[in-house]
């Protein structure tokens, strides 16, 4: 890969970028191959939005994101649990994150609530 700094040309098309996604919404677009700045769209096709959503909880999101999603994904029981307990800092899946994986408490809850983002937006792109 190139790590080379951005260009001052480049760093205008980046921050014109953001401030559209902040203000309309539009989509960022990456060049998949170097994760380049390509430029924005206001509309993205549904495949690019599941390889998206599919990435992140393995190449950016933290092990304790991870790992509740990993179990939030084994058991509707806890995803229950975590849409009622996660926000108030008392789920399942974050007492079991605490115990099991050493993850302190103050992170495990977090973490099971992002990883309920997640979930929701797979679902979301998977109904259409």
């Amino acid at each position: 890969m190139d790590f080379r700094p951005a260009t001052t040309q480049e760093r205008e098309r980046l921050a014109a970028a953001l401030r559209r996604n902040a203000g309309d919404g539009a989509a960022l677009l990456l060049d998949r191959r170097d994760t380049s700045f390509v430029g924005t769209t206001e509309e993205v096709a549904d495949h690019e939005v599941i390889t998206a959503i599919k990435s992140v909880p393995c190449h950016y999101a933290g092990r304790e994101v991870r790992l509740a999603l990993a179990m939030l994904r084994e058991s509707p029981e806890y995803v229950a649990d975590a849409r009622v307990g996660a926000p108030v800092g008392n789920s399942v899946a974050g007492s079991l994150l605490s115990l099991f994986h050493g993850i302190p408490r103050q992170y495990a809850e977090p973490a099971v609530v992002q990883a309920l983002r997640l979930l929701d937006a797979e679902e979301e792109v998977a109904r259409g």
